[in-house]
């Protein structure tokens, strides 16, 4: 047997072992003593797995699909049932698969991991007098939702942590930063887009010794943090950035705004405390001009990476790459189910957004052991020959692995594979590989 089917094998077993692991610790559970201690039509399994099996339509359509001791309940069972389990079942068994299978993601770049952050709104339905999920929202007016901060490794494909926000509580600055602080590894670059513009996540990112590459409003702007530091007259630059944060507004700093950035919202930031009034940052600012058609603009990214080791080239790459976590964001939500998530509770929400990561994560993982394969690769490389670049298509992908994770005997691991190596899909130019 190949190398890759035991890894799909290996997959199944270990996500079933991370299971029997979680469900062991009481505190997964809201009422310990009670729930689940006897049998039921609705035992835990077959509740756990709906979570990881549900896809973009209903409970009740998707009820053929999902386990046979299912079909016999009312919605309002399952539903019920549901609300018995934490969210840390979920989160647990992520953790357990990440941890697991970390050794896979050897793609760096210059030896460092590339972790975009980017946020994506989950629409639910209201729970109850619950008004904290109730918020504005980017499409415009007000809704009901979650607001998703995923950390995602670009390189790799694989998600890597989520802080979930309530719609009334979104705050991308303090997600990133929790994020970022969650991570051990010190060879990592965040990449981020305009969302997460904030100086003083820069000035705490810097002192943290953390790497970013973090796109900011163009100099054009009426509030780019450029707008009165002096750039060169060329539309293209790549220049140092050094300003001091103050949290003063006096008349020497409004007589030096090149030099100065005044903190507005300076109370709610520990760093201006004990007297201190002015914080050093030191980057670079690179703006870059781009062509989708025939149309022109401007990027412009703000970064602590020098400019001895990270040209601008590498810049351009990098942020580049961030556009994956795009991609990933559009599979979770159509391919695995997160468009419409099936519930209201939060705990029950936050539990199936950990629980189709841990599926998308085994999807990307397999696709890239895949595409490893010689076998592949020479699949792969006869295509672009012919002009015909081709891809292992990863909607495909989702769709047998489920069948392979929960109905035993549909495929084998060989088997699997066999199928994903010939199932393939054109790469459309000048697009975003996933």
């Amino acid at each position: 047997m190949s190398d890759t089917s035991n890894l799909c094998d290996k997959f199944r077993r270990s996500f079933n072992r991370a299971i029997a692991a979680e469900i062991c610790k009481p505190e997964i559970f809201s009422n310990p003593q009670t729930d689940f201690s006897r049998n039921r039509n609705l035992n835990l399994l077959p509740v756990i797995s709906i979570s990881y099996r549900a896809d973009t339509r209903s409970i009740s359509a998707s009820l053929p699909q999902l386990h046979p001791s299912l079909s016999s309940a009312s919605l309002s069972a399952i539903s019920q049932a549901r609300q018995k389990i934490k969210s840390s079942l979920y989160i647990g068994v992520f953790n357990r698969m990440s941890q697991g299978f970390r050794y896979l993601d050897t793609e760096r770049f210059k030896s460092y991991r590339l972790l975009a952050v980017d946020g994506s709104e989950l629409r639910v339905s209201p729970d109850g007098n619950d008004l904290s999920t109730y918020g504005g929202s980017k499409k415009g007016g007000k809704r009901h939702y979650f607001h998703a901060n995923m950390l995602y490794d670009v390189l790799n494909h694989t998600c890597v942590d989520m802080v979930l926000q309530p719609g009334s509580e979104k705050n991308e600055d303090s997600a990133f930063l929790d994020l970022a602080e969650r991570v051990e590894d010190p060879n990592v670059i965040y990449t981020c887009d305009r969302g997460y513009e904030c100086l003083m996540t820069f000035h705490r990112l810097d002192q943290s010794g953390k790497h970013f590459v973090i796109r900011i409003k163009d100099e054009s702007s009426a509030t780019s943090i450029l707008k009165h530091y002096p750039t060169p007259e060329t539309e293209e630059y790549d220049i140092p950035f050094d300003v001091t944060l103050t949290s003063r507004n006096n008349k020497k700093v409004k007589e030096n705004w090149d030099t100065y950035k005044y903190i507005s919202s300076y109370p709610k930031h520990p760093e201006f405390s004990n007297g201190v009034t002015e914080l050093p940052l030191h980057g670079r600012a690179v703006r870059f001009k781009v062509k989708c058609g025939e149309k022109e603009s401007f990027i412009t990214l703000f970064t602590n990476l020098s400019a001895d080791s990270f040209s601008t080239d590498d810049l351009k790459k990098i942020y580049r790459l961030r556009w994956q976590i795009e991609i990933s964001f559009r599979d979770l939500k159509r391919e695995l189910g997160l468009e419409h998530i099936h519930g209201r509770k939060k705990e029950v929400v936050i539990g199936e957004v950990y629980a189709k990561m841990t599926i998308y994560n085994m999807n990307s993982r397999i696709r890239n052991h895949v595409e490893k394969r010689k076998k592949t690769r020479l699949r792969l490389e006869r295509a672009v020959k012919r002009k015909t670049e081709r891809k292992i298509d990863f909607t495909f992908l989702m769709a047998a692995t489920r069948s392979f994770f929960w109905n035993e005997g549909t495929y084998t691991g060989a088997g699997l594979i066999k199928l994903l190596e010939r199932k393939t899909e054109s790469v459309r130019p000048d697009r975003p590989r996933r």
